[in-house]
């Protein structure tokens, strides 16, 4: 095969630039670039930049030893045939978005740094080394797969922080393998996500994929007293194994907004792999939080995953009437919560107090001494809790 140490190629639209490893410089203006016919190799040392259409078509034979940008400042296409295309490093750092559509081709280094745009995968493209998000939103489709070939845990480099402005807007396929910490950094149109799994029992390739409507409008937290609400979003965990290896996961508490979720106590929603429905949800309130994440306390295998708020608020049940102590019946942290409904009935059941906005302005003083029974309703957002219970009034001595 002849080396070609710069790149001759049918032309037709980019800035083609080559560095030679002797510090001499070549570089082009040319029109969209398609590679066909010929055989192309880029040494170590070179780098080659293009700046619109790229077409490596299958008749063609290249590989990338050096280094290969994609700096586009207005929408491109870029072609990647069925192949290895060497074990150079791939660059994305254009300020307009890219289309790449990959044939099941392989690059041994990918790199995302784009300003203010996004790289739109369509199809199938291996990473055999090393991911590095710096800047700049992958984006797979439901038909498409971005998987890292390499089981080190340190193959995929990102700003694992809420700022963070790289990540994955769809799956992320890698290898786990026991031992190591994987992080998938995925998320959704508006933010960043990340979920890691640990301590997984045997081999196994992982797709992580966050999806912001899981859990949205879900019951779970009607069903259980002590969920306080349940957050929309969540996380699909698949493994290619027949026999799903278990692990421990975490995930993020960020919210839509790449606010830190506060510090109450949350537990971790889960449903299997075949239960789309999410009709038959377990929870693991025994999870602990590490500063913005939370991580389960027992091992899991495929399926869905999100957060549930524990209900921890403490009401009072009983009230003094003695003139100093307090005799308003307060809800704690009632600003946390969209809406409070609170309807109060006697001894002998009939109602005796209705407000469908409470704002802790119920004021035993003006009730008689007994037993009082009531329904609280706490709304946070979509999702609601029901308290019963009751509240003894006696007079003061």
């Amino acid at each position: 095969m002849r080396r070609l140490h710069f790149v001759m190629l049918t032309c037709a639209g980019l800035l083609l630039s080559v560095t030679f490893a002797d510090g001499r410089n070549w570089s082009e203006e040319k029109d969209d670039v398609k590679v066909q016919n010929v055989s192309v190799v880029v040494d170590t040392g070179c780098s080659v930049c293009f700046s619109g259409d790229v077409n490596l078509s299958e008749a063609s034979n290249f590989s990338n030893s050096g280094t290969l940008w994609f700096k586009n400042a207005s929408p491109a296409d870029v072609l990647f045939p069925a192949r290895n295309l060497g074990s150079g490093k791939f660059i994305f750092s254009g300020s307009a978005d890219c289309t790449l559509f990959s044939q099941n081709s392989s690059v041994s280094f990918l790199s995302m740094e784009t300003t203010g745009s996004g790289v739109f995968l369509t199809g199938s493209l291996s990473i055999l080394d090393r991911l590095r998000l710096q800047s700049g939103i992958i984006h797979v489709d439901g038909n498409s797969l971005l998987k890292v070939d390499s089981d080190l845990p340190n193959a995929v480099v990102f700003d694992n922080s809420a700022s963070n402005q790289s990540y994955i807007n769809g799956g992320l396929t890698r290898k786990a393998m026991p031992g190591g910490t994987f992080w998938f950094p995925v998320g959704s149109s508006r933010s960043f996500h990340p979920f890691f799994i640990n301590e997984i029992e045997k081999q196994n390739q992982v797709t992580v994929q966050f999806d912001p409507v899981f859990f949205a409008g879900s019951s779970f937290a009607a069903a259980h007293p002590q969920i306080r609400s349940v957050g929309a979003g969540g996380w699909k965990v698949e493994s290619d194994h027949p026999a799903p290896a278990q692990f421990h996961i975490g995930a993020s508490l960020w919210d839509e907004n790449k606010v830190p979720a506060g510090y109450d106590r949350y537990g971790i929603i889960y449903a299997s792999a075949g239960d789309a429905h999410l009709a038959d949800c377990k929870l693991d309130l025994n999870a602990y939080r590490v500063n913005e994440f939370l991580a389960s306390s027992v091992k899991m295998t495929d399926g869905f995953f999100g957060f549930a708020r524990e209900a921890t608020i403490q009401l009072i049940n009983f009230i003094l009437l003695d003139g100093s102590s307090n005799s308003v019946f307060e809800v704690p942290g009632i600003s946390e919560y969209s809406r409070i409904e609170l309807k109060v009935f006697n001894h002998w059941g009939a109602s005796v107090y209705t407000n469908n906005n409470y704002q802790n302005d119920l004021d035993f003083r003006n009730y008689s001494p007994g037993t009082y029974y009531y329904q609280m309703i706490l709304w946070a957002g979509e999702s609601s809790t029901v308290i019963r219970n009751i509240i003894e009034v006696k007079a003061g001595s």
